[in-house]
């Protein structure tokens, strides 16, 4: 199905929705937190009711730069019907940490899935999986321009944070032209790009830096195929 007429479906369920649900994967990173916060900012706009789902909400990393609102984690908070639930950057229920609840409202209740990711595996009734984009929030992007939605400066930052932090701020393979232009567009909100560039580089927890540690430490360099590789164990997981 053609990509414009998926986000109309998803548009239809959204503007008729009295009560959403709004989630992502249980240990969300800074493009998933991004875009369940820049859906809830346009659902919030356009007077919609909604709740936003986090099972383990990544505290302090991006307090400088992300404007937290209101959210439940939970799972007794989570309400018995909703009209629709939209999963963003997830690629399967079971990641998100509540797969039994999803399934059973999926009885009911449309489920739409937003993803960048390859290996999503296509579980909601809607799904809007474009892998070529770097991330969720550019997928939003064309969401919010496919629709006339004004993109607020609010909204445009969590977007163009969901960017930088799946392109590691412009410097790996992820990065296209279409990531560069649509953070170009984002930029004229007023946004100031350094200090978000430099809030997601530097907020690292010290456990990821500890298991950075660890695995540099095993780092073998392969001079006759020139490779280096190194490992994890289960210990360290």
């Amino acid at each position: 199905m053609q990509k414009s007429l998926i986000i109309q479906q998803i548009h239809s369920h959204i503007e008729k929705a009295g009560n959403a649900l709004l989630l992502t994967h249980e240990n969300p990173d800074i493009d998933a937190v991004s875009s369940v916060f820049a859906f809830s900012q346009y659902l919030e706009t356009n007077n919609i009711g909604h709740s936003v789902f986090f099972k383990n909400m990544p505290k302090g990393l991006f307090d400088e730069i992300m404007l937290y609102k209101k959210y439940i984690s939970k799972i007794a908070d989570l309400k018995k019907t909703y009209d629709v639930i939209v999963v963003f950057d997830s690629g399967d229920t079971y990641h998100t940490g509540i797969e039994e609840i999803l399934l059973e409202h999926q009885k009911k209740t449309p489920i739409i899935n937003i993803d960048h990711h390859p290996t999503n595996t296509s579980f909601g009734n809607i799904n809007l999986i474009e892998t070529s984009a770097v991330s969720t929030t550019e997928i939003l992007f064309d969401y919010f321009v496919h629709h006339n939605v004004p993109i607020s400066k609010n909204i445009a930052l969590y977007l163009i944070a969901g960017i930088l932090g799946d392109t590691n701020n412009f410097t790996n393979h992820n990065t296209t032209s279409k990531s560069i232009e649509v953070a170009s567009r984002l930029i004229q909100t007023g946004l100031n790009i350094n200090k978000i560039s430099s809030a997601i580089k530097q907020k690292k927890p010290i456990e990821a830096k500890n298991s950075w540690g660890k695995i540099l430490s095993r780092l073998t360099i392969h001079e006759k195929y020139n490779i280096a590789t190194t490992f994890i164990t289960k210990k360290d997981l």
